[in-house]
């Protein structure tokens, strides 16, 4: 096992492998990198090497490696780097592959993929040259809602072409994927990549939230052929998550407001969408809007006062802010003004 600074020079292997696996690794209990860890080990595709960006954690992730047999230790290298949030943790990652390594997989410390995960992935990038990314699916616990989970081919038949190999489709253009609602299906831990979309492709870190939408808007610019399985490919852990507490009064909820309209504008700016798609987006954009509307007048409400510094950060990025709020007080919002906050 190694242990470096994160200093993004490449790690250093005494061996090849095919895949290698990013993980980040932020976890203030122990347990969940090890649970990951042992279910990476029983993959039925063993060609790989695995590369944990700790950062800066609480739970040191070398507790979790020990307990691991002397195989999949060799297989492991610990990256060290100063706290600076997942996107900035998976780029050391991503800066840190080695010559070598032909795909690429992401996965977070606290998910656990299914055994054959890999194996289909690498099987179906390797099945021309073109080929640059693969998903599977996710798989729901029992108390998640299953319409948060469902596959990508119920939600989006049209984006999605069939091909020769049972279960597998095709994704003809990303953007009808991430134009849409559909996207909160994607997920980081079901993709794998191939290294000339890995070399492309970074997470911005500049934004605090959306930072994976963001990324899948890279993917979709950059991908030559894009391919999902049916098959369960992943469930997800019970790690750090904010969402399962947040209000939508919370200033972090506005936060993601601001990172998602911010992300989504990036794709308007696209050659390769089409005006229904452009559409779409405007939509999105203009929910974004309304709930941040929405959520300030609640904290004015409730005397907390509105967060002046993030609406006229708002205001720089997207003026059409002080339009749609007008329009929200005179009864004249296009969408009718009373947009109800997302399910995460």
């Amino acid at each position: 096992m190694l242990a470096l600074s994160a200093t993004f020079d490449r790690v250093s292997w005494g061996t090849m492998a095919l895949c290698e696996i990013v993980i980040p690794y932020f976890q203030r209990k122990p347990g969940i990198l090890g649970r990951v860890l042992t279910a990476v080990s029983r993959q039925t595709f063993q060609d790989f090497r695995v590369i944990i960006v700790d950062d800066a954690s609480p739970s040191p992730p070398e507790l979790e490696v020990a307990p691991l047999d002397a195989d999949m230790r060799a297989k492991i290298a610990i990256v060290k780097r100063e706290n600076g949030g997942a996107s900035a943790a998976r780029n050391t990652g991503l800066d840190n592959l080695s010559d070598d390594a032909r795909f690429v997989a992401l996965l977070d410390s606290d998910d656990i993929w299914t055994p054959d995960h890999l194996e289909r992935a690498v099987a179906t990038l390797s099945g021309g040259p073109a080929r640059d990314l693969y998903w599977d699916q996710i798989k729901p616990s029992e108390q998640e809602d299953q319409r948060d989970f469902a596959p990508t081919r119920a939600i989006a038949p049209a984006a999605l072409s069939a091909t020769d190999e049972a279960g597998l489709s095709r994704v003809d253009n990303m953007f009808d994927l991430m134009c849409g609602p559909w996207w909160r299906h994607l997920h980081l831990s079901i993709f794998v990549m191939s290294r000339p979309l890995a070399d492309a492709v970074r997470f911005n870190t500049t934004l605090k939230y959306s930072e994976d939408f963001d990324f899948f808007i890279d993917c979709a610019e950059h991908a030559r052929e894009v391919y999902c399985s049916d098959a369960y490919g992943v469930e997800i852990g019970d790690g750090l998550n904010i969402w399962k507490s947040l209000k939508t009064d919370d200033y972090n909820y506005c936060l993601e407001k601001f990172c998602f309209m911010t992300a989504c504008k990036r794709i308007l700016g696209f050659e390769r969408v089409s005006a229904k798609q452009a559409q779409d987006v405007r939509t999105a954009i203009q929910i974004c809007r309304e709930q941040f509307y929405w959520s300030q007048s609640k904290r004015t409400k409730q005397r907390r006062g509105p967060d002046v510094m993030l609406w006229l950060r708002w205001m720089l990025r997207d003026p059409a802010l002080f339009r749609s709020s007008l329009e929200i007080l005179l009864k004249r919002s296009p969408t009718g003004g009373n947009t109800p906050p997302p399910a995460y």
